[in-house]
């Protein structure tokens, strides 16, 4: 992953301090990325954010930092002008974002509602703040220069978590593709199967799903205090603090850092915490490709793989049930832990981007957890499940090609 690809936060600007305001006509705004667009009415304003009215009825507050240069001047003439309808500005509508990543996604736009089974009411586990919208287009292009028959393809699809809402909008295919089904895997990732049993020479075959997915920002609880380790792990978690592809946690130079790490008894979120706060203070940040705990270890640099591999190794050598998140352009970790009734949560841990675990306010859709998958089509355990082709009685000439895709729908064309 480049740093190109990684850059997807916004620039922050100075809000601009607006009375408060009422005004009725409908009009589009932008996000700060330039890429997001929509017809409101303003209802409100003041230093900090604005309050509009969609054509549907619902009504969205928006931080003022989150839009675009021209909506930000738009609204300085209304305070300026005193008048509900001020001419609109002038100046170019280019984004105000830092980046031009080829996989960027925006931020989308908050909500009102909270995604199903989201909510605040366990005080020990994460705390969910507004939920964001974005629709995005998730699928493969298959092109095949000498024809093939028996040709199957499957591609990762955002699934629903705790943080996330995931509906299914749309499919679009062509009638050759037959579409296999969804394929439930361990943690709850998801993929779709594609079947095809014949394509001519120089044929191409493009599915793309469109989503709306609806992602939360996640703070910690209050008091963390209450949560520890789960003293016995079973099931599921127990694959969470094991070795997998990238993650050497049987490797010695692991347990005695862990040793260490957790040297006078420190338990639950305290042990989470050393654990971030020792790769933060031990990794420096260097784009590349994939080198895992171990080299991250040894040579204290990295990327957010690095960074994630390293955190995750150190977590489950002290028995820190712990796992990759995978987003456009970027990974992160999740740790899990208990309260003393025994019930449990998975929490974020962004050691490249954030400053404490259990924070993540970046609302990218999550495209899969986990960083052990193991499916059909490919051999041994995959640390990422990427996309997969295969075919049979490939004709003459170069064989089947696959494209990822994925874009974001709000886009302007």
């Amino acid at each position: 992953m480049t740093a190109m690809q990684r850059a997807l936060g916004a620039i922050a600007f100075l809000a601009l301090a607006i009375a408060s305001l009422t005004v009725a006509s409908a009009r589009t705004w932008t996000d700060a990325t330039g890429k997001f667009r929509m017809e409101a009415e303003l209802v409100s304003a003041n230093d900090s954010q604005v309050v509009l009215k969609t054509t549907d009825g619902r009504e969205l507050t928006v931080p003022l930092a989150q839009l675009s240069r021209n909506d930000r001047v738009y609204l300085a003439r209304i305070k300026a002008a005193g008048t509900d309808a001020p001419t609109e500005p002038t100046e170019p509508t280019g984004s105000d974002s830092a980046t031009d990543s080829p996989n960027a996604i925006p931020m989308g736009t908050p909500g009102q509602n909270p995604a199903p089974g989201q909510s605040n009411e366990d005080a020990n586990g994460p705390q969910y703040g507004e939920p964001v919208t974005l629709t995005i287009v998730k699928g493969v292009r298959i092109t095949t220069p000498g024809g093939a028959r028996g040709v199957t393809a499957t591609f990762p699809i955002p699934a629903t978590w705790p943080e996330q809402a995931v509906e299914e909008l749309q499919t679009d295919h062509p009638a050759s593709v037959q579409r296999a089904g969804t394929r439930d895997l361990p943690g709850g990732s998801q993929q779709i199967v594609l079947s095809i049993p014949l394509m001519k020479a120089g044929e191409v075959a493009e599915v793309a799903n469109t989503y709306r997915v609806q992602r939360r920002p996640i703070e910690p609880p209050a008091d963390t205090s209450r949560l520890q380790r789960p003293p016995r792990p079973v099931g599921e978690l127990r694959q969470y603090l094991g070795a997998s592809p990238g993650i050497q946690t049987a490797n010695t130079r692991f347990r005695k850092t862990a040793e260490e790490i957790a040297a006078g008894e420190v338990e639950g979120w305290a042990l989470v915490k050393k654990t971030f706060d020792w790769v933060r203070a031990n990794m420096k940040y260097v784009g590349g490709e994939l080198r895992g705990a171990l080299w991250a270890a040894e040579h204290g640099q990295g990327d957010c793989e690095e960074y994630t591999s390293l955190f995750i190794a150190l977590s489950r050598a002290n028995g820190v049930p712990a796992r990759a998140v995978w987003v456009p352009g970027h990974c992160y970790a999740e740790f899990y832990l208990e309260d003393a009734s025994g019930r449990g949560w998975w929490f974020p841990c962004d050691a490249l981007q954030e400053n404490e675990p259990g924070r993540l306010r970046r609302t990218l859709p999550i495209l899969q957890k986990g960083d052990s998958f193991e499916v059909p089509e490919l051999r041994g355990k995959q640390r990422y499940l990427s996309e997969s082709l295969t075919a049979r009685d490939v004709g003459r000439g170069a064989p089947p090609q696959l494209e990822a895709i994925l874009r974001n729908a709000d886009a302007a064309p």
